[in-house]
């Protein structure tokens, strides 16, 4: 019992990503709500640019969540997410979280992976990243 405890606790923490990876939260009640679609294409046409500033997509309801924005089926149930970030009653929210696991961004409109990536870009670690790219 112990087990399936610890595995239930770890797939709903999100800090295995601090300092690892920057992520994107979708809160919504509806996956299939017109602003998340529009959110999840964006994603699609930018999905390098995510990729190369280290950015996972969370999706996440009030009963479930799942990492990414295809895999119908990855859906793993759980409230603890969005009970911790969902800040009102919106249908919609977005949030950036940084490497350092602190909130970023919160938005209640779909946006452009151009301003997330500006954002992003203009972070002093994704600085560093990016002059360490450049010198190899």
């Amino acid at each position: 019992m112990f087990v399936l405890l610890s595995i239930k606790v770890h797939a709903q923490d999100l800090t295995q990503h601090q300092w690892e990876n920057r992520l994107i939260i979708l809160l919504c009640h509806d996956p299939g709500d017109v602003g998340v679609k529009k959110q999840l294409n964006e994603f699609r046409h930018f999905a390098a640019g995510l990729q190369e500033r280290k950015v996972l997509v969370y999706q996440v309801t009030p009963e479930r969540f799942k990492q990414g924005w295809d895999n119908p089926n990855k859906w793993k149930k759980s409230d603890h997410l969005f009970s911790k970030y969902k800040s009102d009653g919106s249908d919609f929210e977005l949030l950036l979280i940084g490497l350092d696991g602190g909130i970023k961004l919160r938005e209640k409109e779909p946006i452009s992976c151009e301003k997330i990536f500006r954002l992003i870009d203009s972070m002093p670690m994704r600085r560093r990243e990016m002059e360490q790219n450049q010198g190899n």
